[in-house]
C-alpha cells in the first residue's frame, strides 16, 4: 500500500475514533449506528512541523487509555509540535502531560 490516510484507531463506548497518518483530519465512527464523522480535538493543532530538523509521520494521534482525568481520557501526541496531552472525550476536558 502506497498511502496511508490513517494509524491509530481507539474504542470508547459505541465510538470508534480514527487518527490521521498521511490524513488531515480525525474521524469518529459510531458503531451502532453507522455513522461517521469528522471528530475535531480540543487542542488547536499546527497544519505543519516547525522545522525539519525531526520529522513526524502524522498531524497526531490517539493511544492509550488512562484515568488522569476521569473515565473517558486518552493520551494524545501532537506530532508536529511534539507535545503530549491527557485529553477526556466524554467532556473535552484536556490538560499538557509534563514528562
Amino acid at each position: 500500500c502506497e498511502e496511508q490516510p490513517f494509524s491509530w484507531a481507539i474504542r470508547y463506548k459505541d465510538n470508534l475514533y480514527i487518527s490521521p497518518a498521511w490524513g488531515n483530519m480525525f474521524l469518529c465512527l459510531n458503531k451502532k449506528t453507522g455513522e461517521i464523522k469528522e471528530w475535531i480535538p480540543p487542542i488547536s493543532l499546527p497544519k505543519k512541523e516547525k522545522n525539519g530538523y525531526y520529522e513526524f509521520w502524522a498531524l497526531s494521534y490517539l493511544f492509550h487509555q488512562t484515568d488522569i482525568l476521569g473515565e473517558g481520557t486518552y493520551r494524545f501526541f501532537s506530532g508536529f509540535d511534539k507535545k503530549l496531552y491527557d485529553i477526556n472525550l466524554e467532556t473535552n476536558a484536556y490538560q499538557l502531560h509534563l514528562i
